[in-house]
């Protein structure tokens, strides 16, 4: 169970308008020297230049146009 002292903590953060609130975790990095951001936030980030990195592709459709003597070879792979 959260003690009184986190308790009271989060009512007063559900009081704040998200200006302040971005404002308090602003306060909290420099003060602690840490940073609140995801880490998947940072993969997500555009790549130089501006524009958008590309995801790299992880699924790819093979298409076997000829029913030759390695095609068990080439499904097993």
């Amino acid at each position: 169970m959260a003690s009184e002292k986190v308790t009271q903590l989060i009512e007063d953060v559900k009081g704040l308008t998200v200006l302040e609130l971005s404002e308090v975790v602003k306060a909290l990095e420099e003060e602690f020297g840490v940073s609140a951001a995801a880490p998947m936030a940072v993969a997500a980030a555009p790549a130089a230049g501006g524009e958008a990195a590309a995801a790299e592709k992880t699924e790819f459709d093979v298409i076997l146009n000829n029913a030759g003597s390695g095609k068990i070879k080439v499904i097993k792979v």
